[in-house]
């Protein structure tokens, strides 16, 4: 019975449907005797060697790639000539990876993924003459990709690196501590740094790099401690610290918290020796540590010289700007007049440092510097800055004077936050595309979209998450709209986002509806039944936390979809009595968050102040409370956080743009929700 229902699965499908049900019982023989007897095309041989590679098959497998390889249709031929290596490679099958590679010798200069592969095979078989002839003879930057890569850049580039400098120590040729600059300057930390420093130290080989190879081995494992201990010891020269070193760094400080220490040593290591570069990131350290003063004074260095075209020069002086207004608010105007051509040329760029400078001014309550800021704006600033500082002083305005600040915001759509709060406040609608019936794409046949269509039926998601990552940025609105609805229906939204947020094209319904998804749809409506809280205010959550991606982790430690810390999802589980959670699941994920942001609402009220409190703590929430007694709408403006000002702002916008799309928009309901009052009058 199974071997007729084996033979008989010829077309794709069917196979796909076969190996979902009797995987289990497939044996090798079997396999081989369907291929070699049906003749499938190369597609259904490729598929065939996927799925069967997955159940970790790898007999029948290459089996499957061989066929599909010898037929010679691209791109299934040479991708199943990949897969075919991959499946030795992961064997550590050095010797059969380089005797076949002997007979397609013209594939090993064409692409990255078999070149790497030949050199892996000659660095693991110690043939360090031949691996260092293949890197004379082939150019990197020449090699093609296939549609998707095996090997990322960066795994790709640092590993064959370290290859290449222990095939060179071993050969005894004198040029390695070249490379071994390269290595260490060029490239983010990574294993292949700890693989070489483990290496040097066993060969007990010294070099003056030593030390800065050690920082890299210690940043590749986290160990940010011993990174700033390895830094204070190192006395070398300051032109060695590239920009990776410095990162690794910057990063070990800001997690430990430890910012003048580490800006003194940078200090003492460019004594006499001017570096815009090094001079950013000593300001960056004391604006962390809100040494405002010395912060402006570097980032004063660090602009000096600078080309002012350049997008290093807008960021060293939007810090200057930042940390001038921290040390003294009151020399604004005197920071902007000397600004004026950067701000004139990139408005947008120093959105931010208004917004940081607006709530410098609401904690002082400083109205008449509002007005000044605001009326300069109007002149120079971004429609998006106006906006907010229209927004802010019509709450503390009237009549004829508020209706004039009100409309102001409202003809702006840059920023769907100002734009809906200015709409509600004057009763009027929204400006925002109109509503169509989503209609499909029309179908396309390119290789890519049929690449990503063949895994998506065998339901090889990974897969096809890999070719839409890697191809999305060549297709068409038509193509790029159809491959999203595919990932989209396969639980791949954070891919969709990621593609479309190049595109940002808010004036059309079918970009819309596709990067505001209802991803996990029958989940978040369950939740929100369950829990009484809107189901788009849950969406809007996630993704803004997320993006929709259920296995992200933050810097802080958040985890999965809602982006909940394991300690607040311990809390909440046990008094739900909930015994067993994954936060990289989907449902386990939604269905915690969903709990805490409903306890979030039943203490605080609205919407707002719920979202800073699930975004900063509740603790942070209340003492920001006692401190600025602002009415709603002006206090989301007065947050002392930057990243909780924005994230109030972006939720509250994602839910109103999926309540336009997929409901109804009520601002009034909306602004109830979220501030408990329909005005801003402070």
């Amino acid at each position: 019975m199974f071997c007729f229902v084996f033979v008989a699965s010829i077309n794709m499908q069917a196979s796909t449907v076969l190996y979902k049900q009797n995987t289990a019982h497939i044996d090798p023989l079997s396999i081989y005797h369907y291929i070699r007897g049906t003749n499938p095309s190369a597609t259904e041989s490729h598929i065939q060697g996927m799925l069967l590679y997955q159940k970790k098959m790898l007999y029948s497998a290459r089996i499957a790639f061989k066929i599909s390889a010898k037929k010679n249709s691209p791109p299934w031929s040479l991708l199943s000539y990949r897969e075919l290596l991959w499946t030795y490679f992961k064997e550590n099958q050095w010797n059969t990876i380089i005797s076949i590679q002997k007979k397609h010798p013209q594939r090993i200069s064409a692409y990255k993924d078999f070149f790497y592969f030949s050199v892996a095979a000659l660095y693991h078989t110690r043939k360090y003459g031949q691996l260092l002839k293949l890197f004379k003879t082939i150019q990197i930057k020449q090699l093609k990709d296939l549609p998707w890569n095996r090997i990322t850049a960066t795994q790709f580039s640092s590993k064959q690196t370290l290859w290449r400098i222990i095939a060179m120590i071993e050969l005894k040729d004198s040029h390695w501590e070249d490379l071994l600059h390269t290595f260490i300057l060029s490239y983010p930390a990574s294993i292949a740094h700890i693989q070489l420093f483990q290496y040097l130290r066993n060969k007990k080989i010294d070099t003056h790099m030593l030390t800065l190879l050690e920082i890299k081995n210690h940043s590749a494992q986290n160990e940010y401690k011993q990174v700033l201990t390895t830094f204070q010891n190192y006395y070398g020269p300051y032109f060695l610290l590239s920009k990776y070193i410095i990162k690794d760094i910057w990063n070990s400080s800001t997690q430990l918290r430890i910012y003048v220490p580490t800006a003194k040593k940078l200090q003492e290591l460019i004594k006499n020796n001017p570096s815009p570069f090094i001079f950013e990131y000593i300001g960056k350290l004391y604006l962390k540590a809100k040494q405002f003063k010395i912060a402006h004074g570097y980032f004063k260095k660090a602009s000096e010289n600078n080309n002012h075209q350049s997008l290093a020069y807008r960021r060293r002086q939007w810090y200057w700007f930042i940390s001038g207004i921290r040390e003294n608010p009151s020399k604004i105007f005197l920071m902007l007049s000397s600004l004026q051509d950067v701000i004139a040329h990139y408005p947008r760029y120093f959105t931010d440092a208004f917004d940081e400078l607006l709530q410098v001014f609401l904690m002082q309550k400083d109205w008449n510097l509002i007005k000044k800021t605001f009326h300069y704006l109007v002149k120079n600033g971004s429609l998006s800055s106006q906006a907010q500082y229209a927004l802010v002083l019509s709450c503390v305005s009237q009549g004829k004077e508020k209706r004039s600040l009100l409309k102001l915001v409202y003809k702006q759509t840059e920023h769907l936050y100002f734009h809906a709060l200015a709409a509600a406040l004057l009763r009027l609608p929204l400006k925002l595309p109109p509503v169509q019936i989503p209609h499909s794409p029309q179908p396309s046949n390119t290789s890519d979209l049929s690449l990503l269509k063949t895994y998506v039926d065998a339901q090889l998601f990974s897969y096809a998450e890999r070719i839409f990552r890697t191809r999305s940025s060549s297709w068409t609105d038509s193509q790029l709209y159809e491959a999203s609805d595919l990932m989209i229906t396969i639980g791949n939204p954070h891919v969709v986002l990621s593609a479309l947020s190049a595109q940002s094209d808010y004036t059309n319904y079918s970009f819309l509806i596709r990067y505001y998804p209802r991803a996990f749809w029958n989940i978040v409506r369950k939740q929100a039944y369950t829990y009484n809280i809107p189901a788009y205010l849950l969406l809007a959550i996630a993704r803004e936390e997320s993006r929709f991606s259920p296995t992200v982790r933050s810097a802080a430690g958040a985890v999965g979809i809602m982006q909940i810390l394991p300690s607040t999802a311990t809390e909440v589980a046990k008094k739900e009595h909930i015994d067993i959670f994954d936060l990289t699941s989907v449902t386990d994920n939604f269905h915690l968050g969903s709990i805490y942001l409903t306890q979030l609402i039943k203490k605080w009220s609205t919407f707002s102040l719920s979202l800073a409190a699930y975004n900063a703590g509740s603790h942070r929430l209340s003492s920001w409370i006692k401190e600025y007694s602002y009415s709603p709408i002006l206090f989301v403006e007065a947050i002392p956080f930057r990243e909780t000002r924005r994230y109030v702002r972006k939720v509250l916008s994602s839910y109103i743009y999926y309540q336009y799309i997929f409901h109804t928009v009520n601002m009034r309901d909306i602004m109830n929700e979220s501030f408990g009052t329909y005005n801003c009058n402070d």
